[in-house]
């Protein structure tokens, strides 16, 4: 399985647009495994992009999975509380 990489930045600017782009790159079969280790600058709009990711993939049976998270952002996603939506593994980030 080939990991998508999120960019080095999303903010409420690009936000959008990277998801359309991210979009384009989801498997058409398989799970969908998205790699945050790149991510150095994003605000709450990461998450938005995230959550849009899982729900095309969850849209169509597919598993999702971030790996590699940035530790700012794994503690947004867990008081955002939406850890299940996006990890197979909430235990550790």
């Amino acid at each position: 399985m080939t990991a998508i990489v999120l960019p080095q930045v999303i903010t409420h600017d690009n936000a959008a647009s990277v998801l359309s782009l991210l979009s384009l790159k989801l498997p058409v079969a398989g799970d969908v495994e998205v790699d945050a280790g790149a991510l150095l600058t994003f605000d709450s709009s990461a998450i938005s992009v995230l959550l849009g990711l899982a729900r095309l993939a969850h849209g169509t049976n597919q598993r999702f999975n971030v790996i590699n998270w940035p530790a700012l952002l794994w503690s947004l996603v867990q008081a955002y509380d939406v850890a299940q939506v996006l990890s197979n593994n909430t235990e550790t980030a």
